[in-house]
């Protein structure tokens, strides 16, 4: 085929992009795909900290300190059967905790949200439902 030559339909590729829809497809897909990476990146380095805090927890001493007395765990105590038990530095590290598993949703939620937008940029829903109809049938009545 020659670039005077106009497209006929008769070849099952196709120019790449014969509609503006498979290029919004297209450009979807690749949001999608970026989405779906960079939560995977982040996903593997708050994993990554993780374990490294586990291996050597002397290495977030320094952090624990910052956030010990940013929420002023000094005056975090309470009384238990008459003695006095500090709770700062606990609630130093269940603060750090919540940060990390709040940056864990947010990567698995950037993970959904770009499968999502690839689910819907495939255009073959109806597929998906039938497959979908089969597998878990419907419980209607059935006349007879």
């Amino acid at each position: 085929m020659t670039s005077d030559d106009e497209y006929d339909g008769s070849s099952r590729m196709g120019p790449p992009f014969s509609s503006l829809s498979q290029a919004a497809r297209l450009c979807a897909t690749a949001v999608g795909v970026v989405l779906i990476f960079t939560g995977l990146t982040y996903v593997i380095k708050v994993t990554k900290a993780f374990i490294n805090t586990l291996q050597s927890p002397e290495s977030i001493e320094g952090l624990v300190s910052q956030w010990h007395q940013t929420i002023e765990g000094d005056n975090l105590t309470f009384i238990l059967e008459g003695r006095e038990i500090a709770v700062g530095h606990f609630a130093a590290v269940a603060v750090l905790g919540l940060g990390g598993c709040v940056l864990a949703m947010i990567c698995l939620a950037l993970i959904k949200t770009g499968a999502s937008i690839i689910s819907n940029a495939s255009g073959d829903k109806e597929a998906i439902k039938k497959i979908l109809r089969h597998v878990f049938p419907s419980s209607e009545k059935k006349s007879g």
